[in-house]
């Protein structure tokens, strides 16, 4: 067969995008911070309106699919920014959706049972819920949408989670994760990486937090010093991964004053008396966790996006929720 060297780009796209749709797979193509291309080239953002408009005039050919651009609040004049190009205003100007800051009672509520729907989260005690949302936002100075979505999920994270699914069983209930899961483990040990897990679990930890939507991270997650400070939630926790570090890490959450909720995260990989004085006290709280579990779950997490879900409620598990 001749190589096929007359074609229109166009038509190759919404001939694979159908087959697609016709499978029953639809792409949800994003692109944000549209402002930064026209700030890197004028010319390359106009190009772009082109091609954007080009697309949507044949987007009634293409069966499913969706495109989300968006453009950041604190952008000025963006009617005008994209009036360089009236044809692409045109077209898109009706669709232009401006999102404002949520800020009232009803908006947090409708906001909650969104997210519920989205995720198939139970949620109890929503009325409670609400009220510390909203009690926590009133504390920000000028507080966005990310902060609200920041304090709903640490907020709901501890009604949704269930200690009764412990990691292993949730572990077991899905059995091409457990495969995954068991191969990675598999290439680790063998290349080591589970060697000096201390200093190797922060870099994959920083990228899981980040895709939560952790903001500040450079400043809360002090890798040195193995802290993780979460202010929205007025926590503050300490991973603990030998029995040698304890002591000073018994000194640093006592002598901490800045945070209402303060737990340590402590390696199973070494056991305590039941008697010893972390567990005999009321100043804080102390979880065991596998960190060589949490490493696989973390590169899992980064290989395989299309098992997140899945992935956030094992790393959840693993953490007792904490996080």
């Amino acid at each position: 067969m001749a190589q096929l060297t007359d074609f229109e780009r166009k038509e190759i796209l919404i001939l694979f995008l159908n087959i697609l749709s016709y499978g029953r797979v639809y792409i949800i193509f994003e692109i944000d911070e549209l402002e930064k291309v026209r700030e890197k080239s004028i010319v390359r953002f106009r190009n772009f309106l082109t091609s954007y408009r080009e697309l949507i005039d044949v987007s009634h050919s293409i069966n499913g699919h969706l495109i989300i651009v968006a453009m950041s609040s604190h952008v000025k004049n963006k009617t005008s920014i994209f009036s360089e190009n009236p044809a692409f205003n045109s077209r898109i100007e009706k669709f232009l959706i401006v999102l404002t800051v949520i800020k009232t009672r009803e908006e947090v509520s409708e906001f909650i049972d969104n997210f519920k729907k989205l995720f198939e989260l139970k949620i109890t005690e929503k009325d409670t819920h609400i009220a510390n949302i909203i009690r926590k936002m009133r504390k920000l100075t000028t507080p966005t949408n990310r902060d609200l979505v920041k304090i709903i999920l640490h907020e709901i994270r501890g009604s949704t989670f269930d200690a009764s699914n412990s990691f292993i069983e949730i572990l077991n209930r899905n059995i091409e994760i457990k495969e995954l899961f068991d191969l990675k483990f598999d290439e680790l040990l063998n290349r080591g990486s589970f060697k000096n897990i201390d200093n190797k679990i922060f870099d994959p930890l920083s990228h899981y937090l980040s895709e939560k939507a952790y903001t500040n991270l450079d400043e809360n997650l002090d890798k040195r010093h193995r802290i993780l400070r979460i202010p929205e939630a007025n926590k503050i926790i300490y991973w603990n991964f030998s029995e040698a570090t304890l002591d000073s890490t018994l000194r640093n959450i006592l002598n901490n004053e800045n945070f209402e909720h303060k737990i340590i995260l402590k390696s199973n990989k070494y056991e305590l008396h039941s008697d010893h004085p972390i567990y005999n006290q009321n100043k804080f709280s102390v979880f065991d966790f596998d960190p060589e579990h949490l490493l696989v779950l973390l590169e899992l997490h980064y290989d395989y996006m299309e098992y997140a879900k899945v992935l956030d409620l094992l790393i959840s598990s693993a953490l007792h929720g904490v996080i």
